[in-house]
């Protein structure tokens, strides 16, 4: 994220996707360090080509 994050000026948004179910911690702890504003965290579940339940 941080190597992403060079090329954002001050009041763009970032939105960004995971499949890790860590992520919204990780992105917590990253704003946390870096002094930017984390403005909302959800999850959606999306079935898998084989039905599955993750």
């Amino acid at each position: 994220m941080k190597k992403a994050m060079g090329s954002v000026i001050s009041g763009d948004v970032v939105k960004m996707f995971a499949t890790d179910p860590g992520s919204v911690k990780d992105m917590e702890a990253f704003c946390t360090q870096t002094g930017n504003e984390l403005i909302e965290t959800g999850r959606r579940v999306v079935p898998s080509p084989s039905g599955e339940k993750p």
